[in-house]
């Protein structure tokens, strides 16, 4: 039984970071479609002098390699 608990414990820590980085990848990947959202509005709205306002090096990747 105790060594069923330890595996236990070390595949809940993995399964945890797994879901740690998704969810940092998940919110990174909102962040920049409300971005690239929001610059839309703008071109549609005929608002190109508030697009070189927004700075596209705030625009995050994503590794994939967080994801394996």
């Amino acid at each position: 039984l105790g060594q069923e608990f330890t595996r236990y414990i070390d595949r809940w820590d993995k399964l945890k970071k797994s879901i740690d980085s998704v969810s940092k990848n998940a919110e990174q990947v909102n962040i920049t479609s409300n971005k690239i959202n929001t610059k839309f509005k703008y071109i549609s709205e005929a608002k190109f002098d508030v697009i070189d306002e927004i700075e596209d090096d705030e625009i995050i990747e994503i590794s994939t390699e967080e994801l394996d």
